[in-house]
């Protein structure tokens, strides 16, 4: 099996939900149309099924995209 290595841009975009007032997509699309080729979501306040829909739908808009997506844990 071959494993792909990630390489990771000099700077990438930490989309905190707690600091934004607009839907998450929307504002990672327009991260996008700037130029972020990574994005890592964070939402401590949310239950496990908020996160999980949440998560689901911003991959949904990333990976088709080729942006590489990673969601921290709510610890």
């Amino acid at each position: 099996m071959s494993v792909k290595r990630l390489v990771l841009p000099r700077l990438y975009v930490i989309l905190d939900a707690a600091l934004i007032t607009v839907p998450e997509t929307g504002f990672a699309q327009k991260l996008v149309n700037a130029g972020v080729r990574l994005l890592q979501y964070r939402n401590k306040r949310a239950s496990a099924r908020e996160l999980f829909e949440c998560s689901r739908r911003l991959s949904s808009l990333l990976i088709p995209q080729g942006i590489p997506f990673i969601v921290n844990d709510r610890a």
